[in-house]
C-alpha cells in the first residue's frame, strides 16, 4: 500500500511539474508575440518617418532664444545684402547730391579776378602820366581788351580848353589803373611790350637806342 501512494504522489506531482511548464511556456510565448508586434509597430513608424519630407527643428541657445533655422538664416543674409546695396546707393546719391551742390570754384575763381575800373581811377592815372590836372581831363576810349587777368585801354587825352592832345596806352589789373604811355609819334617799346598790348594799336616801337623796331 506505502508503494501505491508513492506511485499516485510521484503522477500528482509530475502532472503538477507538466501543467506549471505548460502554463509558463504559453506565458513566454504571449510575451514573445506582444514584443514582436510592438517591435514591428516601432519599426513601421521609423520607415514612416523616413519617407517624410525634412522638417528645420527649432534649436534653442542657452538662455533659451530660438536660434534661426537655415532657411531663416539665408532670408537674412539676403536682406542685409539688400540693406547694404540700399546703403552703397544712398552714399552714392548723396555722394552726387553734393557733387552737383557744390560750387564751381573756376567760376568763384573768375569773379575774384573780374578786373574793373572807374572814370575817376582812370582821370587820376591820365593825370599822373601827363602832369595835367585831374578836372582839366578830357578823354575818350578808343579801344579796350581783356587779356588774362587785365584790362588793356587804347584812347585818346588832353586838357580841357586846348586843342590838339596825344593817344594814351593803360592797363588795369589787380593793383588799379596805369597809365603806361601817353604823346605824340610812336611808343617807346618798354612802355607799351612788357604789357602786350595788341600789335595793331602799335605796329613800330622805338628800341633803347631810339631806333624804330616792329613789334
Amino acid at each position: 500500500m506505502n508503494q501505491s501512494l508513492t506511485i499516485f504522489l510521484a503522477i500528482i506531482f509530475g502532472s503538477i511539474i507538466i501543467a506549471g511548464g505548460i502554463y509558463f511556456g504559453l506565458t513566454s510565448l504571449g510575451n514573445k508575440t506582444v514584443i514582436s508586434t510592438e517591435e514591428e509597430k516601432i519599426l513601421e513608424s521609423r520607415n514612416s518617418s523616413k519617407n517624410l519630407p525634412p522638417q528645420d527643428i527649432p534649436d534653442y541657445d542657452k538662455y533659451g532664444t530660438k536660434k534661426p533655422t537655415s532657411q531663416n538664416s539665408a532670408d537674412s543674409q539676403t536682406q542685409e545684402n539688400a540693406n547694404k546695396n540700399d546703403m552703397g546707393n544712398s552714399q552714392v546719391d548723396v555722394q552726387q547730391e553734393s557733387d552737383q551742390q557744390q560750387p564751381d570754384d573756376s567760376n568763384q575763381s573768375d569773379q575774384t579776378k573780374d578786373i574793373t575800373f572807374t572814370k575817376t581811377e582812370l582821370i587820376k592815372a591820365l593825370s599822373d602820366q601827363t602832369g595835367i590836372d585831374e578836372d582839366k581831363i578830357e578823354f575818350s576810349i578808343g579801344d579796350q581788351v581783356k587779356k588774362d587777368d587785365k584790362i588793356l585801354l587804347q584812347g585818346t587825352v588832353k586838357e580841357s580848353g586846348y586843342e590838339g592832345g596825344g593817344g594814351f596806352f593803360a592797363v588795369v589789373d589787380e593793383n588799379g589803373v596805369k597809365v603806361t604811355y601817353s604823346g605824340q609819334g610812336v611808343p617807346e617799346c618798354k612802355d607799351i611790350d612788357p604789357y602786350g598790348y595788341p600789335k595793331s594799336w602799335a605796329d613800330y616801337c622805338l628800341d633803347a637806342n631810339g631806333n624804330p623796331v616792329e613789334r
